[in-house]
């Protein structure tokens, strides 16, 4: 894992490079400087920093995520997102805090405004919850309003979640989501962000982690969002990256909708709960839903 931490903190490298430094430095990655790693991409490198002080740094990470149960997947590996690996842009590697999750399960993006009405709430909670009683798990943003009550409603439906960061996986935020953080890992999901354990939180963070979001789901379901609204950033991924895009349609009503409203008139289809997005999955892929006592199904 230090050798995947190490590259991780390495300046100005295509993702391709980093793969080539993991393969052929490997274990000796605490020996590299500028020219060598020029030497091995095989073009000028010209960065100043010091391989003793990062090697420290991606060791005091691999410590910390030993100790609170986590790790670090490259891209090379096979625990990595398959979806994800598939997009214009992937991380290099993921660092990751709860149970290494299953890189072939069917994940579902559920995202949209952090201050949703009632009845927002309610569809994200529920949705989730029913995606989750057939067996799909999903991938949302821990922030606060839908996202953190997609989280909680995958939970709540026994279910596994995976929240993407915007900072390293030692800094969860909003305080007010960390109970939700603490049982999400209790619970068999996880933490995952590309950047290093300890890094803070920036704005310009939270568009770059939603493509990883969208890049790891089979789809994108924008529960409630304005028109200006992040989630709608997700979306335009979604798009690029291949995915359907989805919107709840009972979240249109009244201006924190509009945004969903929006994609709707652009062609995105509306649905109504989990069972309707499962229709739509069976003509396209394969998936096993938990059996259930036929009082507990949606």
């Amino acid at each position: 894992m230090i050798a995947t931490a190490f590259i991780q903190h390495l300046p100005k490298l295509s993702l391709h490079e980093r793969c080539l430094l993991h393969e052929l430095a490997g274990y000796d990655c605490g020996t590299l400087n500028a020219s060598r790693v020029a030497d091995l991409i095989g073009r000028r490198y010209r960065e100043d920093w010091n391989a003793g002080e990062i090697y420290d740094q991606a060791a005091a990470e691999v410590e910390w995520l030993d100790k609170n149960g986590g790790g670090i997947i490259p891209f090379s590996s096979r625990e990595y997102p398959e979806l994800l690996r598939e997009i214009y842009d992937p991380p290099f590697a993921l660092c990751y805090r709860g149970r290494r999750p299953d890189s072939k399960a069917p994940y579902a993006a559920l995202v949209g405004t952090r201050r949703p009405n009632g009845r927002g709430a309610r569809s994200a909670y529920e949705l989730a919850r029913d995606l989750a009683r057939f067996n799909v798990s999903v991938v949302s943003g821990l922030a606060r309003g839908i996202d953190r009550q997609a989280h909680e409603g995958c939970i709540d439906g026994g279910g596994v979640t995976v929240a993407v960061l915007g900072s390293g996986v030692s800094e969860v935020g909003p305080a007010s989501s960390r109970p939700t953080a603490e049982r999400l890992i209790a619970t068999g999901g996880a933490l995952f962000s590309e950047y290093s354990v300890f890094t803070q939180p920036r704005r310009y963070h939270f568009p770059m982690r939603n493509r990883i979001i969208s890049g790891m789901s089979r789809c994108c379901v924008i529960v409630q969002a304005p028109r200006r609204s992040g989630a709608l950033i997700t979306a335009d991924y979604a798009l690029e990256q291949g995915r359907e895009v989805f919107v709840h349609a009972d979240c249109f009503q009244t201006g924190v909708g509009d945004g969903g409203f929006a994609l709707h008139e652009d062609g995105a289809r509306a649905i109504n709960s989990a069972g309707e997005l499962m229709e739509e999955w069976k003509s396209q892929w394969e998936y096993s839903p938990r059996t259930l006592p036929e009082e507990q199904l949606p």
